[in-house]
This record gives C-alpha cells, sequence and structure tokens, in this order.
C-alpha cells in the first residue's frame, strides 16, 4: 500500500509550489509563502484527528541550529549589511539592502526547524520545480514563434527575449531544472515516467538554447563538465564520459548554425566586446556591465579594508560613471563578490565568502549531486550580476541552499529524529 503523505510534507510541497511560482511572477506573493514556512517550522499539524500544536521538540532543535555551523553561517549576509549601516550617510538606501537581507536572518532558522525531508518528498520537490519551469516555458516559445523576426531582430541588438523575471536569473532557473531532470533520471525517481522526464529534459535544453542567454547556458556546462568527470572517477568508464564531453562541446557549435536566435546573441556579444575596446559603451549591456565591474574595483581600492558603506555605494557609483565615463547613467557593479568588496571591503568579503563555502564544504555536503549542482548555478550568476541584492536573488539562493541542507540533515541523524513530533 502506497505511503500516504503526513500533512506537514503535504504543506512543504504546497509552499514549495508556491515559491517557484513567485520566484517567477510576484516578489509580493514570494515575500508571503516565505513567512509561512515559520509557522510551519514551530508547529505539528495531524489530520485524523485534526490538531495543531507546538512541537515538544522545538527548544532542542533551537539548541542546534547554534551548534551547526553551516546553517547559523548563511546569516552573515545580514548582519554585513546591518554594520555597513553604522559607517553609511544614505540611510533610505541602506535600510532598502537591509531589507531585502532579512530573510538571510530568518529562513535559515525556519528552514532547520523543519524536520528533515525524506528523499522521496526531495525529489518530489524538484520534479515540481521542473514542471512549474517547463509550463513557463510555454508562453515564451509561442511568443518567439508568433513574432519570430522581431525576436531575433531584437536579439541582433542586444534585447533579450521576454522573460517572467529577469532574462539571466530565469536562465539559470531554466539551467537548474535541467539539471534536477537528468539527476531524476539516475536516482530513477520516477519509475515509468522516465522518457516523459527526458524527453524534457531535451525539450528545456533546446529552449534554453534559443533563449541564448549566456548565463543559463554557461551554468549548465560547468554543471554537465562537473558531472561528467565525477561520473568517470566513480565509474572508472571513459567511453560514456567522452561522448558527454563531445555532446557538450558540439551543442554551442550546432545551436550556433541552427539556431537563429543563438547565433544573432553571439554576433552581438563579438560587436559589444569590440565596441568597448574602442570605448564606444553607449547602449552596449555588455560592455556597461564591464564598466560597473571596473568601476567596483576602483571604488574598493580606496575604501579597501570596510568599504563605503551599504548604503553609499550606489552614490558612488553614480559619481565614478560620471567622472570617468561621462555618463549620466549607471549600474551597480554585475558581480556579487565586487559589489560585497566595495561596499563592505576586504573584511566583509572575507566574511561573505565563508557564508556562501561553509554549507558546501561541511561534511562533504559537495558531493550530493542536487546540491552540487545548485551551488555551481548559484556561484555563475554571482559571477554575473549581484543576485543577492534582490529580493527574488535572495529567495532563489536561499531556498535551494537549505532545502538542500535540511535534506543532508536526514542523511546524517536518526531516521526517527526527521519528522514532525
Amino acid at each position: 500500500m502506497t505511503k500516504r503523505y503526513d500533512v506537514n510534507e503535504l504543506i512543504l510541497l504546497i509552499l514549495s509550489s508556491l515559491v517557484f511560482i513567485s520566484l517567477l511572477y510576484s516578489v509580493y506573493l514570494l515575500s508571503v509563502v516565505l513567512i509561512l514556512f515559520a509557522p510551519l517550522s514551530i508547529l505539528r499539524i495531524e489530520s485524523a484527528p485534526f490538531k495543531v500544536g507546538i512541537r515538544t521538540d522545538l527548544l532542542t532543535q533551537i539548541g542546534g541550529f547554534l551548534s551547526k555551523p553551516e546553517w547559523w553561517v548563511v546569516t552573515i549576509p545580514f548582519f554585513i549589511v546591518l554594520y555597513g549601516g553604522l559607517y553609511s550617510n544614505d540611510t533610505d538606501y541602506w535600510l532598502s539592502r537591509l531589507r531585502i537581507k532579512i530573510p538571510f536572518l530568518l529562513f535559515p532558522v525556519a528552514y532547520y526547524l523543519i524536520p528533515a525531508v525524506s528523499r522521496k518528498i526531495y525529489q518530489q520537490i524538484h520534479l515540481i520545480f521542473i514542471i512549474i519551469v517547463s509550463i513557463s516555458s510555454l508562453h515564451i516559445v509561442w511568443s518567439i514563434i508568433s513574432q519570430y523576426h522581431s525576436v531575433v531582430e531584437a536579439l541582433s541588438h542586444g534585447r533579450p527575449v521576454d522573460t517572467p523575471i529577469s532574462h539571466i536569473r530565469y536562465s539559470l532557473m531554466v539551467a537548474l531544472a535541467i539539471c534536477s531532470t537528468f539527476h531524476l533520471i539516475q536516482d530513477k525517481a520516477t519509475g515509468k515516467g522516465a522518457p516523459l522526464l527526458k524527453v524534457l529534459g531535451v525539450y528545456l535544453i533546446i529552449f534554453l538554447h534559443i533563449l541564448a542567454v549566456r548565463s543559463g547556458l554557461v551554468a549548465l556546462y560547468i554543471v554537465g563538465l562537473y558531472q561528467t568527470f565525477r561520473y568517470l572517477y566513480r565509474s572508472g568508464k571513459p567511453l560514456p564520459a567522452l561522448v558527454i564531453i563531445a555532446s557538450i562541446v558540439l551543442m554551442p557549435v550546432l545551436s550556433y548554425r541552427l539556431i537563429p536566435s543563438f547565433k544573432e546573441r553571439i554576433s552581438y556579444m563579438v560587436e559589444d566586446v569590440a565596441q568597448y575596446q574602442e570605448m564606444q559603451w553607449n547602449s552596449y549591456s555588455d560592455a556597461e556591465r564591464i564598466l560597473s565591474i571596473r568601476a567596483g574595483l576602483d571604488i574598493a581600492s580606496d575604501h579597501i579594508w570596510l568599504g563605503t558603506g551599504t548604503g553609499d555605494l550606489r552614490n558612488e557609483m553614480k559619481h565614478y560613471f560620471y567622472e570617468h565615463f561621462d555618463k549620466d547613467t549607471f549600474i551597480m557593479p554585475h558581480n556579487q563578490f565586487v559589489s560585497v568588496l566595495a561596499s563592505s571591503g576586504i573584511i566583509g568579503l572575507f566574511l561573505h565568502l565563508i557564508a556562501l563555502a561553509w554549507p558546501v564544504i561541511k561534511n562533504r555536503a559537495y558531493r550530493n549531486e542536487y546540491f552540487a549542482s545548485v551551488s555551481m548555478i548559484i556561484f555563475v550568476s554571482l559571477m554575473v550580476e549581484n543576485t543577492l541584492e534582490t529580493s527574488i536573488g535572495v529567495a532563489f539562493y536561499l531556498y535551494f541552499t537549505l532545502l538542500s541542507l535540511n535534506y543532508l540533515k536526514g542523511c546524517l541523524i536518526q531516521p526517527e529524529s526527521t519528522s514532525w513530533k
């Protein structure tokens, strides 16, 4: 007989589904859903008979949080921003940064208190994510088909395909969905549904190349190469590994020849780089991103230890663009590490790196294939934009990182400690 879902597990699946939907379509819904994880973490809900009460092991679990550095280090980015307000003049901007970082303070505690999810629930959450991302792609595909020539023309001028959220972040979500698809197949988590999941994985790969967003493609290729070499190391079978590596090498070549949107995107990138070298950077997206990183590094060099202060980086960037590039417009550094270095100095960057790396390193968490894929995709995101300066970026990072930590927690403790009490 098939095991019925515990009502708390069912609520977790529903909340996770709402997180994925709100990541794509509603920042307001996202904030509401994240708040709902708090009562889930402290309550025990029974269905027959219906009963709601405080978990009996709550105090023990709270004490356990403080003894698990892989969990509490995740809160560090909040305190970096909090401290940065002590030497910032622009209080309004500092408060807006602090508000965005509040989930770093609350969400790790809430997700630690949620009993460790089972392998089945962990896999089903990833399956839900795959389905939601796939459904979101259908409207985009239809828009591309119905407005094909205008889309290709827009790409030739550096304007990306319209997506529900930032095209960079959306492409990274698609890349993660692809990785999740093949991990589920490898884990034999879908049974008779495996052929359909394979078709869905191939579809998403083609879709990602049609989108032609480099961040998502680079993330996918990096994860693919990592998992291939990992497979080679564990199995000692070179032939399958060589086939996969050859496929990864051929994919961009074939995409350039067969997919017009991909070809136009590459052509624009080459033109963009050429214009930057000639110091013609107005209206070129890559050139402005490079300028933003240059500006951030120069500002950091003048405030090397503690940075400008979280609240003052925006004004510093604005003045730098005007004085050095003769531009009235500016963008913040398109690199999370440069943003932290400029606003919080070497000390802040060092602490930030600990917060990002320790959960992956502790207990060799990187050996979990899902977590390894999530971590590499997030790293690519941090390299190409200031991901953690937006509500959606923060939620994306925290949800998938903490979900993986929660699952791994269950792999390290006794089974009876993994359920609500």
